[in-house]
């Protein structure tokens, strides 16, 4: 706890008996925390104790929770994640929405798609809310592609980004499970080879780019199946839980 001093903490092992370990780098100015530790006897004098500083974190936390609840709020009325592996996204009920709730939303749509462990970069994450208020573009971030249409935004992932062909049965592109009847059979992306291979990419309901994005199995350069296409039998796919679990009882159920 923040309120915990380290003299308390001391005292508190010395009493039960229990030894402990001082961590050198405690005591090395080149870290921030070491010289923020330093300088708490001046902000002290000012006014800003542990203890007060501690009171406004717990608020903040507070603040960030009711924020995260309306989040979640967002995520059952605007998002439509599917099993495809994208997002689409109401973009009316984004625009409507509080920046830092939009935000937010925007940037566990990012995480889930790119199965990241880190959050997208804050400069670039704003950039894309305010092309929310701009005619319909195409933007990339954080491993995946922002399309904005007239009344919806998709979040997919980038084809840049997408991970080399693996045999069917090994995972693809980190986020899919894969397996097949078949034998000799590899896994990559559809591809806009594949798109071209379809009678009618608009008859399975995602974007050109994000079907090209999703998994297919090929035979020496033939497309043998597309599973969100239609195509094929005997080959399955299936998202594999990731770093952010956000979205995944919308996606999934």
């Amino acid at each position: 706890s923040l309120r915990c001093s380290r003299s308390a903490l001391l005292t508190f092992l010395e009493d039960r008996g229990l030894p402990w370990i001082d961590d050198p780098s405690n005591a090395d100015a080149r870290f921030e925390r070491v010289r923020v530790r330093e300088a708490m006897p001046a902000l002290d004098a000012l006014g800003l104790s542990v203890a007060r500083l501690a009171g406004t974190a717990e608020t903040l936390r507070g603040a960030s929770d009711v924020v995260q609840h309306q989040v979640h709020s967002l995520a059952q009325s605007a998002a439509r994640p599917l099993p495809a592996g994208c997002i689409q996204l109401d973009r009316g009920l984004l625009l409507r929405a509080l920046p830092e709730v939009r935000l937010r939303l925007l940037a566990a749509a990012l995480d889930w798609i790119a199965y990241a462990v880190h959050p997208p970069r804050l400069t670039a994450l704003k950039e894309l809310d305010v092309a929310l208020s701009l005619p319909p573009s195409h933007r990339t971030l954080h491993g995946c592609s922002g399309l904005i249409r007239r009344d919806s935004v998709w979040i997919l992932r980038e084809a840049a980004r997408l991970g080399p062909e693996v045999p069917a049965g090994d995972d693809w592109d980190g986020r899919w499970t894969t397996s097949a009847e078949v034998p000799d059979l590899h896994v990559a992306a559809l591809g806009e080879a594949g798109v071209r291979q379809l009678a009618d990419w608009r008859a399975h309901g995602l974007p050109r780019e994000a079907l090209a994005a999703t998994p297919a199995f090929w035979k020496e350069g033939a497309l043998i199946a597309a599973p969100f296409a239609n195509l094929g039998k005997d080959c399955h796919v299936r998202l594999r839980a990731g770093p952010s679990d956000f979205f995944v009882d919308l996606a999934l159920r």
